[in-house]
């Protein structure tokens, strides 16, 4: 049994030894880039994904019982998460990560495929272990940006599979992934699109005629349809909502960016993103002179996949987390860099140069973003990625909602913090995990207020936080229609002021010691970047 087990992994051979001393190498490189990432306070986005999927569990319906401006994939997706882990940062980031390690094996699969060379595929899947842990994608957060690159990967390698074999069910597989990922984020679209040259450009061994590259395409398409037709119909009671939040509500968010400012920023942002992999980035564009130089263009096609996934980051030259959508194309791109560059060295250099390639893919970036891969604590990192917003606090703040009230009660955050709920294991008192969609100027926004006040009628909260910071409020004033007065006053004749949370405190020591003074009632700061906290009255 172990000798076939051994003939099975190749360890019979210097070359499959070889491939598992790699394997084992790079797994240990990647939890090396990830272990401090792993207690990383949770952001609101994470948050508002957890309490969804929480509230799944619990038998509620996005779109009805919980309304939040994102595709449903991601909501269930932290309903697995739940089931199995329990909902803290650490249980959170642990499954993103191993979810993240197969992406990678999968890119491996996509740049073996597409160049037929395991040494390509190699430098890729190092080049995307390094730069998808990169602070400057925001790799360490559960975000939609980084649970779409599975699917999107996926449907890749098994596009390119089903093509190589002409197995249809292959491509309807590769579709329905296609769609798993675009129902993930809307984005996964543009990155998706390189399968259509890979579809009807590219085939191994006698090129088939237009018929079949139909029937493909149409498999391929399929697939997709079918999986969105099964989503629209579990939806279907409540389906003006769903595809309003799905898709109308994200347009008019898009809408407040102004995308040709993002086009005309793109360049300069990436160069400021990635200048913390500078040796990955410069073999990128060893992967774009060397085949222009020697007039091949089959080493193109990663390019070809970077540069239509470019528009999916436009918009988001404001959030990092955009900027994860590139990183697959771009590991491509660089390992695809690396190996057209070690063809050009002579064989006795060769394992030299190999050694400092990897070294410089490896030290550049833990040396550039030293004070977060060796930053002291979580708080510490959590404030340096996040600026002013409360996650730090997040956890203690949890406690103390946890403390002061039962686990039946319910908790209205006024803010985007939604992330609170989750870790104090409590329920809003309003359908709306996060309020910036009250706040800010969209079309429904008298709508939604009605809702909020109604929400809180029905379901009187226990407890009242008032996140006064502009990110989480992003507050249009010039669309005040009362409704913070209304609020007000339902705060002031029920409910009693507890203290306040300053979010300029220097620690998570100092920040315990403040909540643990509570409730010690005393005026209100003033200035912004604090939480004000009400009990009610009973």
């Amino acid at each position: 049994m172990i000798a076939r087990l051994r003939s099975l992994a190749r360890l019979d051979t210097p070359a499959g030894r070889q491939n598992l001393l790699f394997w084992l190498a790079l797994i240990a490189l990647y939890v090396a880039f990830r272990v401090q990432y792993l207690d990383m306070p949770l952001n609101r986005d994470e948050g508002a994904f957890g309490y969804i999927g929480r509230e799944i569990l619990n038998g509620k319906l996005p779109y009805r019982d919980l309304l939040d401006h994102k595709p449903p994939v991601v909501f269930y997706l932290y309903a697995l998460i739940l089931a199995m882990l329990p909902p803290t940062s650490v249980g959170i980031h642990l499954f993103l990560h191993g979810y993240n390690f197969i992406t990678l094996i999968l890119v491996y699969l996509a740049a073996r495929d597409l160049s037929g060379e395991r040494a390509n595929a190699r430098w890729s899947a190092l080049c995307y272990a390094i730069l998808s842990a990169s602070p400057f994608v925001q790799g360490y957060t559960a975000s939609t940006e980084m649970f779409m690159l599975l699917p999107i990967m996926a449907s890749l390698v098994l596009t390119l599979r089903g093509l190589a074999r002409e197995k249809t069910y292959l491509l309807l597989l590769a579709g329905s992934l296609a769609a798993l990922a675009c129902w993930t984020k809307q984005v996964a679209f543009f990155s998706l699109l390189f399968v259509f040259p890979l579809l009807f450009l590219i085939r191994r061994g006698e090129h088939p005629d237009c018929r079949r590259r139909l029937r493909d395409a149409a498999a391929w398409l399929g697939g997709g349809l079918l999986v969105s037709a099964a989503i629209v119909f579990h939806f279907r009671q409540v389906i003006g909502e769903f595809w309003y939040w799905s898709f109308e509500h994200g347009y008019f968010y898009g809408k407040e960016r102004d995308l040709l400012a993002g086009t005309v920023e793109l360049l300069p942002t990436l160069a400021h993103l990635f200048s913390g992999n500078g040796p990955a980035l410069l073999f990128m564009a060893a992967a774009i002179a060397i085949p222009l130089i020697n007039r091949n263009r089959r080493p193109m096609l990663p390019l070809l996949f970077l540069a239509l996934s470019l528009p999916g980051v436009v918009p988001g030259f404001g959030y990092l987390h955009y900027y994860a959508q590139l990183v697959p194309p771009l590991a491509l791109a660089s390992g695809l860099g690396i190996s057209l560059t070690l063809e050009q060295v002579g064989a006795g250099s060769k394992r030299r140069v190999r050694l400092v390639v990897a070294a410089a893919l490896i030290a550049w970036p833990l040396i550039s973003h030293s004070e977060y891969f060796f930053g002291e604590s979580a708080f510490d990192i959590g404030r340096l990625a996040y600026g002013p917003n409360p996650f730090p606090e997040s956890e203690l703040l949890a406690q103390y909602i946890a403390r002061r009230s039962e686990p039946d009660d319910r908790v209205f955050i006024f803010g985007s913090e939604p992330q609170i709920l989750l870790l104090a294991e409590r329920q809003s008192a309003t359908r709306f995990p996060m309020l910036y969609p009250l706040l800010a100027g969209y079309p429904r926004q008298a709508e939604f207020r009605q809702m909020l006040l109604q929400d809180l009628r029905e379901n009187v909260p226990e407890l009242v936080l008032y996140v006064d910071l502009p990110e989480s409020l992003l507050w249009d004033a010039q669309t005040d229609d009362g409704f913070l007065q209304r609020v007000n006053r339902l705060i002031a004749t029920q409910y009693r002021f507890e203290g306040t949370l300053p979010l300029d405190l220097a620690d998570q020591a100092s920040v315990r010691d403040r909540l643990d003074r509570l409730p010690q009632p005393d005026s209100a700061p003033e200035g912004e970047n604090k939480i004000l906290i009400w009990k009610r009255r009973h």
